[in-house]
């Protein structure tokens, strides 16, 4: 009995909290910059767009942003040992968009959820640095659209 009390509670407040949940898709077109030798932060590159399209979700293998595998298909040992990208970077990337907040949203939270980051992941909105965990963080709505 205490078990079903529970989850008929847990149950009505998650449905409670969807009815004023309201979404932004960001997937599709994004641009990107590749920042191989970190001087993004010290050339200011955060808060433009940039020339290089990419879509997101997606990699920039999938992009055909790095550099070209070198190895030819074959059945041999070096193709064999390990799995190998179409095309590999390591680095710093930087990724823009630019949102339009509806009108509705003024003065309230948003929250971003980043999918797929590693290491260390940083977000500029408006030309601010905004901090918060590493995969969420709240942003201000007190514009109407954001360059992120």
């Amino acid at each position: 009995m205490k078990n079903t009390f529970i989850a008929i509670l847990v149950a009505l407040l998650l449905s409670s909290c969807g009815k004023n949940l309201f979404r932004i898709n960001l997937a599709g077109e994004w641009t990107v910059r590749l920042d191989s030798t970190d001087v993004g932060m010290k050339e200011a590159w955060f808060g433009r767009c940039y020339e290089t399209p990419i879509t997101l979700p997606g990699t920039t293998d999938q992009a055909g942003l790095g550099t070209k595998c070198a190895l030819k298909p074959a059945l041999e040992k070096p193709q064999l040992l390990h799995l190998t990208r179409a095309y590999s970077y390591i680095g710093a990337a930087w990724y823009a968009k630019e949102v339009e907040i509806p009108a509705e949203w003024g003065g309230k939270d948003v929250l971003l959820n980043l999918e797929r980051v590693l290491w260390d992941t940083q977000v500029w909105v408006e030309g601010s640095r905004w901090t918060g965990m590493r995969k969420a963080l709240w942003l201000p709505t007190d514009t109407t659209s954001l360059r992120i």
